[in-house]
């Protein structure tokens, strides 16, 4: 009985010595921090939730406009505007450059619209029974190396540059079920928000019947800080 109080006196000893050491350790990592931020607002790790607008359309490669003759059709790809969803976490330990990894989700698409030449010399006329609607639900994984512009200590501007890769959900008899591509894109953040452009051309062709129509999309997104 002895034997067991000395050594739960000892162990709390132990216990009371050891606080201080560990308290001090993590009082330095704090004061490390905060020293980090008073240079630099926006240093460390944050995590950002925005939603925004979407515009996107099918590229005009696979239209052929040349040379028409009777009974020869082609299609012409239009545009489709949607909302957009997505969370980031940005990493920034260099004032002047960090990194952003970010989900998304998304709505693609356009419009093929066929026409025919009646052979009449009035040129194509539009066939609007053949006209097809092409909508694509994506979840979207992006990788972005992002330059910024101090403007002050709570605010900058950013040059954004990655490249995306997009999966489609749901079934869609049009489109491929993956795409990978390119975009850049333009930023704002003043303390917690957070404003982007994001441009993405589209890289490989997107349409599983067409070699040559490829997928953009110009997204605007408006977003909330969150600090970790």
């Amino acid at each position: 009985m002895l034997l067991n109080k000395r050594l739960c006196l000892l162990l709390l000893l132990s216990l009371v010595l050891a606080m201080p050491m560990y308290g001090q350790r993590f009082t330095k990592k704090e004061q490390a921090l905060r020293e980090a931020r008073a240079k630099n607002y926006f240093y460390g790790h944050s995590f950002t939730l925005s939603a925004g607008y979407n515009h996107s359309w099918l590229t005009k490669d696979g239209f052929d406009n040349t040379d028409k003759k009777f009974g020869q059709t082609g299609a012409y790809q239009n545009t489709h505007d949607a909302f957009d969803f997505m969370f980031s976490w940005d990493i920034c330990k260099k004032k002047y450059y960090g990194y952003q990894f970010a989900l998304a989700y998304l709505q693609n698409g356009g419009q093929k619209v066929y026409y025919q030449d009646n052979g009449l010399g009035y040129g194509p006329q539009l066939r609007t029974d053949l006209t097809e609607n092409i909508r694509t639900q994506i979840i979207e994984a992006q990788a972005v190396l992002r330059g910024f512009l101090p403007l002050s200590y709570k605010s900058r501007l950013s040059l954004n540059a990655g490249f995306y890769l997009d999966r489609m959900i749901g079934p869609n008899e049009h489109c491929r079920d993956w795409d990978l591509g390119a975009l850049v894109g333009v930023g704002y953040d003043w303390k917690s928000l957070s404003v982007n452009v994001i441009y993405k051309p589209g890289v490989y062709p997107n349409l599983i019947s067409d070699s040559k129509t490829r997928q953009g999309s110009l997204m605007f997104n408006v977003g909330l800080r969150l600090w970790k």
